[in-house]
């Protein structure tokens, strides 16, 4: 039974291809024991995207046995769109999660406005956080609204053992074998390289990637901080490269 509901807000950022972060606020907190400053009850709401939710479910599942004074109700919206849509839809009605998560970027002033400064319960320990994570989660007019919670940034694929061991195909090691390899998969009737290229953010995972292979590697970042234009020779190359895995057939049809 919820006895006592806090009502200032938390964000945490996730970010894509950069550091993900977690905020805390309430007009009330828990202490070392696990219980409330009053020693009620306390439910938490917290909205997110990810992890998964078998992940959060162990999480929580060992966060209330550690903290039993304390209970967390989850909502977890896979497609980070329709996550939005409903947390916005949340914060016009005045019903802000307890904690949320946000991607860091252009829009994280915006959810910031909801969320405490970290400086009013992680004063103590917030110094010692990633420096770079912590410039992400940094709002322009300087206040820390959010603890980095992870590192995204991946991008890897795994192959069918069974079908190059069918096919008698090495794995390729250039970028010529690579496509001779998905001719080889087309040919006998398989899909070669299944890129779901639909979603944006896979877009953005692979091209990020992608880029660091051009120039010093920094260049899109460089890029996105006004330092070099979007035109330079290592993103136009890198973009040429994107395109020809499509028109080379590595990529699945339709993809």
């Amino acid at each position: 039974m919820r006895k006592n509901r806090l009502s200032r807000k938390v964000t945490s950022s996730i970010a894509l291809a950069t550091a993900g972060t977690l905020a805390l606020a309430g007009c009330g907190s828990s202490d070392s024991d696990g219980t409330s400053d009053s020693g009620d009850e306390v439910t938490l709401t917290f909205a997110s995207w990810l992890p998964t939710q078998d992940q959060w479910q162990d999480l929580i599942a060992e966060f209330e046995e550690e903290h039993p004074n304390i209970n967390i109700e989850f909502d977890r919206n896979e497609d980070y769109e329709a996550y939005l849509t409903n947390l916005d839809n949340d914060i016009l009605a005045g019903e802000t999660p307890d904690l949320f998560g946000i991607q860091v970027g252009s829009s994280f002033d915006d959810y910031a406005e909801f969320a405490l400064d970290t400086a009013d319960y992680a004063e103590d320990w917030i110094g010692g956080v990633n420096s770079e994570a912590l410039d992400q989660t940094t709002t322009s007019d300087g206040t820390v609204a959010a603890v980095p919670l992870l590192l995204a940034g991946m991008e890897f694929y795994v192959y069918n053992l069974t079908i190059f061991e069918e096919l008698s195909l090495e794995l390729p090691t250039d970028y010529d074998s690579l496509v001779d390899v998905s001719q080889a998969a087309r040919d006998a009737g398989y899909s070669p390289f299944a890129m779901g290229a639909a979603d944006a953010w896979h877009n953005a995972d692979f091209f990020v990637w992608l880029a660091t292979q051009y120039g010093d590697g920094d260049e899109l970042y460089r890029a996105a901080e006004g330092e070099v234009p979007w035109d330079s020779d290592a993103l136009v190359a890198a973009g040429e490269k994107w395109q020809d895995l499509f028109n080379d057939g590595v990529f699945q049809d339709g993809a």
